[in-house]
C-alpha cells in the first residue's frame, strides 16, 4: 500500500487499476514539501492523513511560497490532481515539463 503520506488517491480507495500516475502523485507530494517544507495532507493520525487525502482541495503552492515560478507549481499541482485523469499521465510527460523551466 505504500506510505500513507504519499500514496495516491486511488491507492486509499484499493483500486486494483493503479499505474504510474500513482508513482506521479508521489513525487509531486515530495515536490511540494520540498518547496514549501511540509506535507500538504498530513494529519494527526493515518486515517486522518487518509481522510484528507481524499477530500481535502490541495492547498495552492503560490499561495504558501510565492515566489516559486508560477510554471513549477503549475507542474507539481498537475501532479497532484486527484482525479487521476486529470493528472500528468508518464513520466516522460513529467519530464518534459520540468524541461521547459529551463528556459
Amino acid at each position: 500500500m505504500g506510505s500513507p503520506l504519499y500514496s495516491s488517491p486511488e491507492q486509499l480507495q484499493a483500486n486494483a487499476e493503479l499505474d504510474c500516475r500513482t508513482d506521479i502523485w508521489s513525487l509531486g507530494l515530495v515536490l511540494f514539501e520540498m518547496l514549501t517544507g511540509g506535507c500538504p495532507f498530513a494529519g494527526g493520525s493515518v486515517a486522518q492523513t487518509q481522510s484528507r487525502v481524499l477530500t481535502d482541495p490541495l492547498p495552492r503552492l503560490r499561495d504558501l511560497r510565492p515566489e516559486i515560478d508560477p510554471r513549477l507549481a503549475s507542474i507539481v499541482e498537475a501532479c497532484l490532481q486527484k482525479d487521476r485523469s486529470r493528472r500528468l499521465s508518464s513520466m516522460a510527460e513529467l519530464s518534459a515539463a520540468l524541461q521547459t523551466l529551463q528556459s
